[in-house]
């Protein structure tokens, strides 16, 4: 199970960790597509101004031209002698743009960009014929409409251009505006996600170590209790008997031990199978354990064999114990084992009376536990007494 669970948690925090990638490449592929798009709209700042310039411009020129030729005031010519400055060198600043943005419009711009040149040489020769005092001739020029059909010329490449460059641009700030709303709730949905997974993942881990631990702590007590009856079993006992045989020995008082075999038990699980048998012992520890007082330890040392630990507990004190014991032992089992007769043969050995130290303490209740066997079984033996002390009917 443990191992599943690990298998799982792995998963899910490969999964995260992909997560986190696709996160991270989806991050860069919109900031990729954001810079790129930040990087043409600054290419079409840079194109549009001077493309419009360029016909505000040429405009601009043509009617300084009339107007200097209408009234001879030279002031007329300001806008004219400014649009051939500022016009040039944005056009030339476009036509390098554009001839990596947009090559199709780079010719078109070159070719708009000769006409301008075109349209410019014939202004400065009206001018100059009517500086010339040549008016006549300078006339001649404008009313063959040369440069009218120049402007318009140029003005037909160059207005598609401007509002095919317009569009683009609000193309791209919409689409700059979607692709950011787009990645903020990928990323909300994907960091979600990737919270949810990286829980689950955590969970499941915790889940692992609190097994890890509660296995633990089932090893720890299977080491130290009887798995079939849930009681301590030879080795605790033999840990937990020194510690207290020297408490008793500093405080001058009694510790009883109080040695249980029982009888008849071999029959069950002979006739009936172990099965049965360990639902017998479990019900006998079961019994043994509501007899006790709190202070009082029992544990299974053997295959039908009990301890019990009476502490402060003196002779007279000791035997009713061991009487209760009996009698409850020797109670008829339930209806399916009932045909069984189990009773049980009970040796005690008291410190420091019987016994100085562990050892000899419960070799004494093991021998007066067989000296009760000896005397017909079902009775109490105290070590160092009769072998006939006290029975189940006493």
């Amino acid at each position: 199970m443990r191992h599943r669970y690990l298998y799982r948690s792995l998963l899910l925090l490969a999964t995260a960790l992909l997560m986190l990638l696709a996160m991270v490449g989806l991050f860069f592929y919109e900031s990729h597509r954001i810079i790129a798009a930040d990087e043409e709209q600054r290419q079409i700042n840079v194109m549009l101004p001077p493309l419009r310039d360029a016909v505000a411009g040429m405009l601009d020129a043509e009617t300084g031209q009339r107007g200097y030729l209408l009234t001879g005031n030279p002031l007329f010519l300001k806008p004219y002698l400014r649009a051939t400055a500022d016009i040039d060198a944005g056009l030339d600043t476009a036509y390098e743009v554009m001839q990596h943005y947009h090559p199709s419009y780079a010719v078109d711009l070159e070719r708009a960009i000769q006409i301008r040149r075109d349209k410019f040489a014939e202004l400065q020769q009206i001018i100059d014929l009517f500086d010339a005092g040549q008016r006549e001739a300078a006339l001649e020029i404008v009313q063959r409409g040369e440069g009218l059909q120049l402007m318009n010329g140029a003005r037909m490449l160059l207005a598609p251009m401007i509002e095919a460059l317009r569009e683009r641009r609000l193309q791209i700030s919409a689409e700059t505006h979607q692709t950011l709303q787009h990645a903020k709730w990928l990323m909300v949905v994907a960091s979600l996600l990737l919270i949810t997974v990286v829980a689950l993942a955590i969970w499941l881990l915790m889940r692992i170590l609190r097994e890890n631990d509660e296995l633990s702590l089932r090893l720890q007590s299977d080491a130290t209790h009887d798995v079939l009856t849930g009681l301590p079993n030879r080795r605790l006992l033999d840990d937990l008997l020194p510690t207290l045989v020297e408490q008793a020995r500093r405080r001058a008082s009694l510790i009883s031990v109080i040695y249980i075999d029982l009888d008849g038990f071999k029959q069950v699980n002979d006739e009936i199978g172990h099965a049965a048998g360990d639902v017998v012992l479990k019900l006998v520890a079961g019994r043994v354990v509501d007899v006790l007082r709190r202070s009082d330890v029992v544990a299974r040392i053997g295959g039908d064999e009990f301890a019990v630990v009476a502490i402060d507990s003196d002779q007279r004190e000791t035997r009713e114990l061991a009487k209760r014991l009996l009698v409850t032992l020797s109670a008829p089992l339930p209806d399916e084992f009932r045909q069984y007769g189990i009773g049980a043969s009970i040796g005690i050995a008291i410190f420091p009376a019987q016994a100085t130290t562990v050892e000899q303490l419960m070799q004494a209740a093991d021998q007066a536990m067989y000296a009760a066997k000896r005397a017909g079984k079902g009775r109490i033996c105290f070590a160092g007494e009769g072998a006939d002390s006290e029975s189940a009917q006493s």
